[in-house]
């Protein structure tokens, strides 16, 4: 039998920032304000094992109360409850092995203006997974199959209120989701072929009257299907070389009752959300290509992708607003995703394929970089889609010895000048940064006790940044939170 216990308790000012803040126009320093939070939640969970699998459960709960940003009078106070009950029994007929999970979730958090309970959200969900793992088939050639088939069953029921019982942002909803999916691999002397398919019937019901919609049930049945190829060039023990992949997948996604019956403002964000009940199924063609490359230690990754939506769902600004409150639609439209993201990890000191020494007396290091960019445009109406990430190249310099590590590196992120206008207004740009960041580590044990000691250092040079993908940039002005400035972050972790 095995045993969990795990809890935290955290606690953090308000964010300190490298520009001069105001709060409800009065000057709040550098310190975004109500930016606080004070979380606490812990686990406890066992597992009997027994010869032919094991049956396990858990609990959790998580609180946490922290202020919007947006809304500077406004502070949140959420709780989640989670239990779960997982099992695997081995050798089941056709089956190597079957493995269940039942869960339930019971989430709520509720808006305080000041000291005064206001809007609270209450969500009961709960899930239901069974998935068969097939026994391998073992075919001519050194071909073996591997499979698993599974099915999926979710509700959510959530109620949005005020203090006086009245709905309010989007009115009580009922969410059903059952779903039925299969993944088959082809492993080949050469390489590996898969696929995999899900099926998905899901039923969205707003159970009564809100804004200027009716009470209404909607209905989707979303199909999911992708197949994939790997070609393995690598050779000898070491398997240097490399190897190819590539997948094709069309993929659809039933929208989310706010996407569909949101009519009101959310205070985490500063909009005023406005679902469309009339939204269809999310649907895409995607498509990567990529290669890793491996020498010894050294190591270089890299992909190509595309995503054509013939109908994705977007946030967008409307160009209204609701007494001062940005309205945002939730809207259908058709858009293009392309991009490339890359890894690389180079041995520079230890070892035989080190760089610069060989010498590992001192310990090792690696070089660690990494590149994405990705453009997303809304075809429909033919201008960028809104918060999406800039271009990002960054580098880390690892070092190990023993029971210490380290790390000190940067990440830059371009400037995002592709970005829609902003209702009537022009949207906002991010100009370029470089944060730089450090970290160390020790670890050691005390017999059966494991101890972390850890400091982090973020933002060294405390510089100027934005996120472009965050919607406060863009609904708060010249006011929106920037990132973190320099910070310190130091701690211990044991376990035992």
């Amino acid at each position: 039998m095995a045993l969990h216990v795990d809890a935290f308790d955290r606690s953090t000012k308000h964010l300190r920032v490298t520009k001069d803040m105001n709060c409800d126009g009065t000057p709040n320093g550098r310190r975004v304000c109500n930016s606080a939070s004070d979380s606490r939640g812990g686990a406890v969970g066992g597992t009997l094992l027994f010869d032919r699998g094991y049956l396990g459960l858990s609990a959790s709960e998580y609180r946490s109360t922290y202020g919007t940003v947006a809304e500077p009078t406004v502070s949140i106070g959420m709780l989640r409850r989670h239990q779960v009950m997982e099992g695997l029994l081995r050798d089941v007929g056709v089956f190597e092995n079957l493995k269940f999970q039942l869960g339930h979730t019971n989430y709520t958090h509720t808006e305080y203006e000041g000291a005064a309970a206001g809007t609270r959200f209450d969500n009961q969900g709960r899930d239901f997974r069974l998935e068969g793992r097939q026994q391998a088939l073992r075919l001519t050639n050194g071909m073996q199959l591997d499979g698993t088939v599974g099915l999926q069953r979710e509700s959510n029921d959530l109620q949005v209120k005020a203090n006086n019982g009245t709905s309010t942002f989007l009115p009580p909803s009922r969410t059903r989701n059952t779903s039925v999916f299969t993944y088959q691999a082809l492993n080949t002397s050469w390489g590996q072929l898969s696929a995999g398919a899900r099926a998905e019937t899901v039923e969205v019901v707003s159970t009564e009257a809100f804004g200027l919609n009716d009470a209404q049930t909607k209905k989707f049945k979303p199909l999911n299907m992708a197949f994939g190829a790997m070609r393995n060039l690598r050779n000898g023990d070491a398997q240097n070389g490399w190897q190819l992949t590539t997948n094709i997948s069309a993929s659809q996604r039933a929208p989310k009752d706010y996407e569909l019956f949101a009519n009101g403002e959310h205070a985490a964000t500063g909009t005023y959300e406005i679902g469309q009940p009339n939204i269809g199924l999310e649907k895409a063609v995607q498509l990567d290509v990529g290669g890793e490359w491996k020498q010894g230690l050294h190591k270089f990754g890299i992909t190509g992708f595309t995503s054509d939506f013939s109908n994705y769902i977007s946030l967008q600004a409307k160009g209204t607003d609701h007494s001062g409150v940005p309205d945002y639609n939730f809207e259908g439209v058709r858009a293009r995703f392309y991009g490339i993201e890359s890894t690389a990890k180079v041995r520079m000191v230890g070892g035989q394929d080190a760089v610069l020494s060989n010498n590992a007396a001192h310990g090792v290091m690696d070089l660690e970089l990494r590149a994405d960019v990705v453009h997303a445009q809304d075809l429909t109406h033919n201008r960028p889609l809104p918060r999406i990430a800039p271009m990002r190249l960054g580098a880390d310099a690892v070092w190990s010895r023993n029971a210490w590590g380290a790390r000190l590196g940067f990440m830059h992120a371009a400037a995002q000048n592709r970005v829609p206008d902003n209702g009537a207004s022009p949207g906002i740009t991010t100009a370029a940064n470089t944060l730089w960041n450090a970290a160390l580590n020790y670890h050691t044990h005390s017999g059966p006790t494991h101890w972390l000691l850890f400091a982090k250092l973020d933002n060294i040079t405390n510089k100027l940044a934005y996120s472009s993908t965050s919607v406060l940039t863009q609904t708060m002005g010249s006011n929106a939170p920037p990132l973190a400035g320099r910070s310190l972050k130091v701690g211990a972790q044991v376990s035992f």
